[in-house]
């Protein structure tokens, strides 16, 4: 927290206290050791309220790119584009290999999570909010999968039925089911 931000608090419910008790007629017998107990108070939390030492920032998965995973794994065959609002983020693309993988038959990354094309035992597409009432549609492609530790991946595909569609064909297209 900023260090400032603890004692402009105190010293702005000190003040509305001073003022309370200036307004309702309170002597200045009372008022002086008030407005010296709250500049120590001050003086002491503002002392105490230290910034971070250290600031190192660690890159959360949020702030990670496509970039970061074309280094990590090679340069895909294919980069589906799912959700172009978050074209660049994990969770709008992505990445297909050919080859590579558990069985040498090509794996799929999207948000971090590798999947195996082997694994991969159904596509479909689900509508996240349904028909509620007001709410955008939200689609997303689901990928069922053999696999235990995931057994469905959720894709964001956007607010429309034929991108959904759409992605769930170019998928198939490097898949054989």
């Amino acid at each position: 927290m900023n260090k400032f931000v603890y004692p402009a608090m105190l010293f702005i419910i000190l003040m509305a206290v001073i003022i309370y008790l200036a307004s309702i007629g309170t002597g200045m017998a009372i008022l002086v050791p008030i407005i010296i107990v709250a500049i120590i108070a001050l003086a002491f939390l503002f002392v105490r309220c230290k910034g971070p030492e250290n600031e190192t920032l660690e890159e959360e998965p949020h702030q990670q790119t496509i970039q970061d995973y074309i280094t990590a794994y090679g340069q895909p065959d294919d980069i589906l584009v799912t959700d172009v609002t978050r074209g660049n983020e994990p969770d709008g693309a992505v990445l297909i290999y050919d080859k590579g993988g558990k069985q040498g038959n090509g794996f799929l990354v999207y948000n971090g999570a590798v999947i195996d094309k082997d694994s991969i035992t159904d596509i479909t597409f689900h509508n996240k909010f349904g028909t509620a009432f007001g709410l955008p549609d939200e689609f997303l492609v689901v990928l069922s999968t053999n696999d235990e530790s995931q057994q469905k991946v959720y894709i964001r595909a956007g607010n429309d039925i034929d991108t959904a569609q759409e992605t769930i064909s170019l998928i198939k297209s490097h898949l054989s089911l």
